[in-house]
């Protein structure tokens, strides 16, 4: 009498499956480790010790009291700063930064020169679309510095 063993293929189901496991967890492991490491900033630990200096020039700024809308159009930024009486503050030296939020390209840097009751300059930006402008304006009573967002047509 022969003895039929049937089943053979179950335990090689089982190895089956946990092979197709490790292969996707090495796929993922592998797009973690090429992909974006989480870090937005350079050297995070020196950004953070000096976080509290950031805090200092958040409340100076607060109490000086100034606002500042920027505007972009037909190829030229403009800065209206205004003091705490609503009124335009004029002597400031005013620098604008942009730069791409979601695309690597070198910043366009430019000193906005004073016209009238604002500040501008003439900005050639390399692409259209939407632009992070970091403003600092200095003057007698301090400076004040701001994160804005424009849409270049």
């Amino acid at each position: 009498m022969t003895t039929v063993v049937r089943g053979r293929w179950i335990p090689w189901t089982f190895a089956g499956g946990m092979l197709v496991v490790i292969a996707v967890n090495a796929v993922l492991i592998t797009a973690a480790l090429r992909s974006f490491p989480g870090l937005v900033v350079q050297r995070p630990y020196d950004r953070g010790i000096a976080y509290n200096e950031e805090l200092r020039q958040d409340r100076a700024q607060a109490a000086i009291g100034w606002s500042m809308v920027p505007t972009f159009a037909d190829g030229r930024l403009t800065v209206r700063v205004s003091g705490a009486d609503g009124a335009p503050v004029a002597g400031l030296v005013v620098r604008a930064t942009l730069s791409r939020p979601l695309e690597i390209l070198p910043p366009v840097e430019a000193t906005l020169a004073p016209s009238g009751d604002v500040y501008g300059a003439p900005i050639e930006l390399p692409r259209r679309g939407q632009w992070e402008v970091r403003i600092r304006a200095t003057g007698g009573e301090g400076s004040y510095r701001g994160i804005y967002r424009i849409v270049a047509p």
